[in-house]
């Protein structure tokens, strides 16, 4: 178990690095205006990802981790996922209206991704890897494209997009002994009618996130979007990491303690984060962002909590997949996912910075914590996550400390980095720590 979770880290710490790396050195290379585009390049492929994904997705891994025959279920699950990409190819023609809607020419690729299974199927070691190089490939053409012609940063984005899609699909299918292609077929859509309730769930889960890139330019400058797209990258791979946590354990997830456990290993990965935003503002904005981001505290500082709040509570929706409370999940998501959007517009014509932006992804993910709750507070233990953050809140006094004697440099929040991640392996990882 210990050397499954040391992999998954080591694959999605390596890809989330290099994400990071790259994001801040196009940040440093280029203007808010390509750094928007980028931004809007990423949200938009992100949307077909989700459509293509909806509650048909959530459906099929829950599904296939359960089944017998779970070759039968991915099969109808890619029919219908090819089906729904061909219909999104006319999509393509609203591309005069706005260029990026051309996009919607790579869903039938994302369509034939079978990585969902790799996960389901007891191989989340290999879909973590797979995940890596999904991240490589695009983000080297994007600094490729830095240097070779910046103005063609979002074509290099792209076409790194599809040659990282077609070889893993081409690998995928080889290691899990499917088919590339699976005919596409009419009756197989009914799968996402049958999963509507997912469907919504996942759409609506987008917007407490990403999916506010596509609205924030009618409303914000270029500026504050390209601020809001480098944190909301960050913010992304925080919730992917616990994402990634959750699949490795999909199976086991079933029970309530694997659950709390998941959870209290998701609080202290965001009770770190709180603590160097709110210790290192200065370092650590310079380290994944750029000095040029040090006047953009306020919006780092609310991330960082909406974070944590995510943290608390994250096996929620994993839980409530596997009691099958699919309509109620939609109807929160959906609730939660307004909330933001409603806030985000609103706040623009009071102040279209990055901290209405901040307050938005606030109130979306608390109004989502405590609607989950409501729904499964006979599975969801508040009193046993908030025991469990008050008893690690000795953790911040360790960057606290250092940061007393040292200062806000790159030095002590390096150090304070390595005593906190060593506190946390010594105290917590232990062989039975998920069981």
């Amino acid at each position: 178990m210990i050397k499954r979770i040391g992999l998954i880290a080591l694959y999605s710490g390596l890809g989330q690095l290099f994400l990071i790396f790259s994001l801040k050195f196009f940040s440093y290379h280029s203007t808010p205006y390509y750094i928007t585009r980028i931004g809007q390049v990423d949200s938009l492929f992100q949307l077909i990802l989700t459509i293509i994904a909806l509650g048909l997705q959530s459906s099929a891994i829950r599904n296939i981790a359960i089944a017998k025959d779970w070759q039968d279920e991915y099969g109808k699950t890619q029919s219908a996922r090819f089906m729904l990409s061909l219909l999104m190819l006319s999509l393509v023609l609203l591309g005069f209206v706005k260029p990026q809607i051309v996009l919607f020419a790579l869903a039938p690729l994302v369509a034939l991704s079978g990585d969902y299974a790799l996960y389901s199927t007891g191989h989340p070691v290999m879909g973590s890897f797979l995940a890596l190089v999904r991240i490589l490939i695009p983000y080297i053409f994007l600094i490729a494209g830095v240097f070779l012609k910046q103005a063609w940063s979002d074509f290099f984005f792209v076409t790194g997009i599809i040659i990282a899609y077609i070889s893993t699909n081409i690998f995928i299918s080889k290691y899990l002994g499917t088919k590339i292609f699976y005919t596409p077929k009419w009756i197989n859509l009914k799968l996402y009618l049958q999963s509507l309730p997912l469907g919504v769930v996942t759409l609506a889960l987008y917007f407490i996130g990403p999916g506010i890139i596509l609205i924030m330019p009618f409303f914000y400058s270029p500026k504050t979007v390209a601020i809001v797209f480098l944190g909301l990258k960050l913010y992304t791979i925080f919730k992917g990491i616990l994402r990634i946590i959750h699949q490795a354990f999909v199976r086991e997830m079933i029970r309530d303690e694997i659950c709390l456990k998941v959870d209290n290993f998701g609080t202290l990965f965001g009770l770190s984060l709180v603590s160097f935003v709110y210790i290192f503002p200065n370092s650590f904005i310079s380290t994944f962002f750029g000095t040029n981001y040090l006047n953009e505290k306020p919006f780092f500082y609310m991330l960082s909590c909406s974070a944590l709040v995510y943290s608390l509570f994250s096996s929620s929706t994993t839980k409530a997949l596997f009691e099958r409370k699919d309509i109620a999940y939609a109807q929160r998501s959906l609730v939660s996912s307004l909330i933001t959007i409603s806030f985000c517009i609103i706040l623009a014509y009071a102040n279209s910075t990055s901290i209405s932006a901040g307050i938005s992804l606030i109130a979306g993910e608390l109004i989502f914590a405590v609607l989950m709750l409501d729904l499964l507070k006979k599975n969801i233990d508040l009193k046993d996550r908030l025991l469990f953050l008050f008893k690690n809140l000795y953790l911040i006094f360790i960057p606290f400390s250092v940061r007393l004697v040292g200062g806000d440099s790159f030095f002590c929040f390096f150090i304070s980095l390595l005593l906190v991640s060593a506190t946390i392996t010594l105290v917590y990882f232990r062989k039975d720590f998920f069981y």
